[in-house]
């Protein structure tokens, strides 16, 4: 049975913000209703293959699609951030910019962007966990990207 006319425009609103009542109020619902009974519009499987059918559409990929693309994205991140760059300063003399000869890389943005892989992937171990209570000495981390042998 397909959806009505409401339901529809709720699927649509929802991606807006991603909140029930709101997406259930633009789709014409009453305040009340839409705060009384927006969260049972989840729970109809009509409405959530069209959810998922708009996501595909719109952001062209399932969840798990996303998330290696995510992945990969921070993974190149992280490789650009810890990419060895020449330290460059103003030579008076010259009144140019000139290479110091030492080096830098970004480890805030490397750091950041491996625990974000980590947490997507679910892949901090509990030996990482231990590590933080000073019971255990090694951090395990494992990532693995669907269709990837190694990252």
């Amino acid at each position: 049975m397909a959806l009505n006319e409401k339901q529809e425009r709720f699927c649509q609103e929802f991606f807006l913000d991603f909140d029930v009542i709101k997406a259930a109020e633009r789709a014409g619902y009453s305040e009340k209703y839409a705060k009384k009974n927006s969260f049972l519009f989840l729970q109809d499987e009509r409405i959530i293959e069209r959810l998922n059918s708009i996501r595909e559409e719109n952001f062209g990929c399932n969840s798990k699609c996303c998330k290696n693309k995510v992945v990969k994205e921070m993974w190149n991140m992280y490789e650009k951030a810890v990419e060895e760059k020449p330290v460059i300063e103003w030579n008076k003399d010259l009144k140019e910019y000139v290479e110091t000869g030492e080096y830098q890389h970004d480890e805030k943005t490397a750091l950041k962007c491996l625990e974000l892989i980590a947490k997507i992937c679910g892949g901090i171990s509990d030996s990482a966990k231990k590590q933080e209570k000073g019971d255990d000495e090694g951090v395990g981390i494992f990532v693995r990207v669907e269709g990837e042998d190694e990252i």
